[in-house]
């Protein structure tokens, strides 16, 4: 995961600047710098900073947003990233970990409903989603990224919705077929 860092400036002639910091997680989806998060991370930004696990720190871009889905794509100035590889296929009863940033953001479950099944409400998990992991990967458990965790999107019974990223890989968002040393690469050290 990344973390994702939002000095919001606010600014009228007849009052101070005032600078809002908003924090989150978000994951790399492909090694030429694009990056998934929450929209309610970046939602009405002026300017994002991304913050990689070995500290660089890079200004992004929207790139692409699904406020329904709580998704944005982020782009950075960046190559050679070392991106999660994107599911192609989910399954119901797959076992999966949501993570985020920081070590409690760690959440396991299984998939409860996928796309193909529930088309109007989407991909389902019993994960408990925080604050702590919203923005970071739900994962498979080949570490590829399934969708994105969100605090905003639930679903019925206290389940969690998740923005599904297999879109995304049928784009060519992502060509990575493998993580190695998976928890590493996205930023997460026990």
């Amino acid at each position: 995961s990344i973390f994702i860092d939002n000095p919001n400036l606010v600014s009228s002639q007849a009052t101070p600047v005032v600078k809002k910091r908003i924090t989150g997680s978000g994951f790399i989806i492909s090694a030429n710098g694009k990056i998934a998060t929450n929209f309610q991370w970046v939602r009405g930004m002026h300017e994002i900073f991304v913050t990689l696990a070995d500290k660089r720190q890079f200004k992004a871009r929207i790139s692409r947003t699904e406020p329904k889905n709580d998704l944005a794509i982020l782009q950075i100035a960046a190559s050679n990233l070392p991106a999660i590889g994107l599911a192609r296929q989910v399954e119901e009863g797959e076992g999966v970990i949501g993570i985020g940033a920081n070590k409690r953001g760690v959440s396991v479950g299984v998939i409860v409903s996928t796309p193909a099944q529930t088309p109007a409400i989407g991909l389902v998990s019993d994960i408990t989603v925080t604050r702590d992991n919203s923005g970071g990967p739900l994962l498979n458990v080949y570490g590829q990224a399934l969708g994105i965790n969100s605090t905003q999107t639930r679903a019925p019974l206290g389940l969690f919705r998740h923005a599904s990223l297999s879109q995304l890989s049928s784009d060519g968002y992502n060509k990575a077929s493998e993580s190695i040393n998976l928890l590493s690469q996205i930023g997460f050290s026990a």
